[in-house]
């Protein structure tokens, strides 16, 4: 409790992120600065900057910020996931036939194997967590 109520936490306003992280807060009844951001960017460079401790979101957002970052090498994004939650694409209402192709060749991706390489190109290796949520969203043939 001690250390964690040293340090200064940045979430990005208006994700789902920032009110877990102060239910959090509150309920190990940290002392923790939280600092909301406007966008991931910001956070990593409040990181880089030393201006934070410990940065909150998406780990997949986090994981491109990042790599992004001209700081790359000094960053560290942790294979623990704090929350689950489930992604989506927008798509037009009514386009039956296009959700379908979209739906088919990501399962595709999926069963195949090809979603690692892609994954890894942006976000680099996949940990256990990405490779069962790849299983679970295959739809079958």
């Amino acid at each position: 409790g001690q250390l964690l109520s040293e340090q200064t936490f940045n979430v990005v306003t208006g994700t789902t992120a920032q009110p877990w992280l102060a239910k959090k807060v509150n309920e190990f009844q940290l002392t923790a600065k939280t600092v909301p951001v406007d966008s991931y960017g910001a956070g990593v460079q409040q990181l880089v900057e030393r201006k934070s401790n410990v940065f909150f979101g998406d780990r997949a957002i986090l994981l491109d910020a990042a790599t992004r970052s001209t700081n790359a090498s000094d960053l560290l994004v942790l294979g623990r996931s704090f929350t689950y939650e489930p992604l989506s694409l927008a798509l037009p209402r009514g386009d039956d036939d296009f959700r379908l192709v979209v739906d088919r060749t990501l399962s595709r991706l999926y069963s195949s194997g090809e979603i690692t390489g892609l994954y890894t190109k942006w976000f680099g290796a996949p940990d256990d967590n990405t490779v069962n949520f790849f299983r679970w969203v295959t739809l079958p043939e």
